[in-house]
């Protein structure tokens, strides 16, 4: 034990332990089809950085250890990863709570084909950052990191 681990285990034993893993947020891809000023991971069309399917089945793995309330995907636009469905089906085959966090700001776009696919049926819930916004792929809630199925 360090002494950092020393000191705060002399006022609660516990501290230094997580009760619970409330979401995992995981970013599968940098590329966007938008350039915002604001995006705190500077995405945008240039950026090429986007998770392949063997990190992707570590990450099913992870997930299945951790068993967080919530998986959060998010990006850049996630729906621009061409692997991105068959990870949400191993994630939902799993039993996972999974939310995606679009940016559907080109619905005729046939990158963004995998939303089509997105039922309500299959367990995804579907949401845009900080407001509700309705497009050709239907209306998304406002993501707010409540768990939702």
């Amino acid at each position: 034990m360090n002494d950092f681990e020393l000191r705060i285990s002399e006022h609660d034993e516990q501290a230094l332990h997580g009760i619970d893993l409330q979401a995992l947020v995981v970013s599968v891809t940098l590329r966007c089809n938008q350039s915002c000023g604001h995006c705190h991971v500077s995405s945008s069309p240039s950026r090429r950085e986007t998770m392949d399917p063997e990190v992707m089945a570590r990450v099913v793995e992870v997930a299945s250890a951790l068993d967080p309330a919530l998986i959060d995907i998010t990006g850049g636009a996630p729906e621009l990863n061409a692997d991105l469905p068959d990870f949400l089906h191993a994630l939902r085959s799993g039993g996972h709570r999974v939310q995606l966090r679009t940016a559907p700001t080109v619905p005729g776009d046939p990158a963004h084909a995998v939303l089509d696919h997105l039922s309500p049926a299959s367990g995804v819930a579907r949401c845009a950052p900080r407001t509700s916004l309705t497009t050709a792929h239907g209306t998304h809630a406002p993501c707010d990191g409540a768990p939702r199925r």
